[in-house]
């Protein structure tokens, strides 16, 4: 079985094939000088739960892929993520996942890119980004690419004035995503990415909102530090890591028997085959289940998932599949995530709003060896009912015809008041 990066970097090469966001034309990018540190109130950044995933590997953890979405830590370069120098020299292709918190219309990016001064190693002879709905394999679109307007970006000095610049792309129409990948062709070592903003829109506008309640444990106990109990009980789970773990640590209970606030599943799992079926191949599949008191009402949710980046990516999840009451819901590719996502019902399913129901299940497939780490899952709830798309319309036949009963006809005779 091949290294789970070399297994990733060659299905890389079908992971890009078939068409998932909304159609957008291919941008064509400008690229000029730049030597600002970039934004922390774009849909990418950290500061805005921008979250990581797996990526080819960094020079070494103080270079870790968090730090080109705004993350800032000491040692190596504070802000800047650099790829490994031992990946085959120029012509490379250096790669990193990402995603937004939650479902976005992109409208532009901005990458900020540097190489050295001294010898312009660091440098990048092109890049691309791409985007999904789910972050399956095969299911990433191109929607921008340097090379047809500037075949070679090295380097930067010579071609474009400066050691720092700038690539920066309009999308129209808006590419409509969740998942992103970013391609860099290295020319020689490992590139140097200083930041990398995304501008648009989110789905997770004010109609929505994220309740850290609904979902509990029902037997959480403020008195013993856990969050307010809610309506969730009945937990199964396939395994639990050092046969010890509760689910209930995800769900708002904060006293563990391994981690204090998050739910581990078993070790010695088979890692995820880097394909978008489930459970083939001999990968692993755990999956944890659990009811509810009382039926409820969920838009959406949020899952907080916590992988072990930024080489080896272990506890990290890869597919992810949401049911209620026995129908899949939602089937998305985490691809290591370090961070939250929401996943909207109506973004996922476009003739649903919101969904009622009493048994919930997610499965999971394996960044590593390790069980996956669950840290956190809430409901996500809409602040008004939204209507069935059949309910809408027959409101508006109703309205229809109400309008047309109502309405008096112009050549109606005067009927005086006696």
């Amino acid at each position: 079985m091949k290294a789970p990066c070399e297994r990733w970097f060659l299905g890389l090469l079908v992971a890009i094939v078939v068409a998932s966001p909304a159609s957008a034309a291919l941008g064509a990018p400008i690229i000029t000088v730049a030597s600002d540190e970039g934004e922390t109130t774009d849909l990418f950044d950290v500061a805005q739960k921008g979250a990581p995933g797996r990526s080819t590997n960094v020079v070494n953890v103080d270079f870790r892929i968090r730090k080109m979405l705004g993350y800032s830590a000491a040692g190596g370069e504070t802000t800047r993520a650099i790829f490994n120098d031992g990946n085959g020299g120029g012509g490379f292709v250096d790669y990193a996942y990402f995603s937004t918190y939650a479902p976005v219309d992109l409208t532009s990016y901005r990458l900020r890119l540097n190489e050295d001064s001294a010898d312009r190693s660091r440098s990048a002879r092109s890049a691309r980004l791409y985007a999904s709905t789910t972050g399956l394999s095969g299911s990433f679109v191109k929607i921008s690419d340097t090379q047809p307007t500037y075949p070679n970006m090295y380097p930067y000095d010579t071609n474009f004035g400066s050691h720092g610049i700038a690539v920066s792309d309009t999308l129209s129409p808006a590419a409509t995503a969740q998942f992103f990948l970013l391609q860099v062709t290295r020319n020689s070592n490992g590139p140097r990415v200083v930041e990398l903003d995304g501008f648009g829109t989110s789905h997770l506008t004010a109609n929505y909102a994220v309740d850290t309640v609904l979902l509990n444990a029902a037997t959480n106990l403020l008195s013993e530090g856990d969050e307010a109990p809610g309506y969730s009980t009945n937990f199964t789970v396939s395994s639990k890591v050092s046969g010890t773990d509760t689910p209930e640590d995800a769900f708002g209970n904060n006293n563990g028997a391994v981690e204090g606030a998050s739910f581990i599943f078993g070790d010695g799992r088979t890692a995820d085959n880097g394909d978008a079926t489930m459970g083939n191949g001999g990968e692993s599949v755990d999956w944890l289940q659990w009811t509810t008191t009382m039926p409820v009402g969920i838009a959406g949710y949020e899952i907080i998932l916590g992988s072990e980046g930024p080489t080896a990516f272990n506890r990290g999840a890869e597919l992810v599949r949401f049911f209620i009451d026995g129908v899949q819901r939602d089937f998305f590719d985490a691809n290591a995530s370090e961070s939250a996502i929401v996943r909207l019902l109506s973004f996922t399913d476009p003739n649903v709003g919101s969904l009622t129901g009493s048994t919930f299940r997610l499965e999971f497939t394996h960044s590593s060896g390790q069980g996956v780490r669950l840290a956190e899952f809430n409901a996500v709830v809409a602040l008004y009912v939204i209507p069935e798309p059949s309910a809408l319309a027959l409101l508006a036949l109703g309205g229809l015809g109400l309008w047309r009963r109502r309405r008096k006809p112009a050549s109606a005779p005067h009927r005086s008041m006696r």
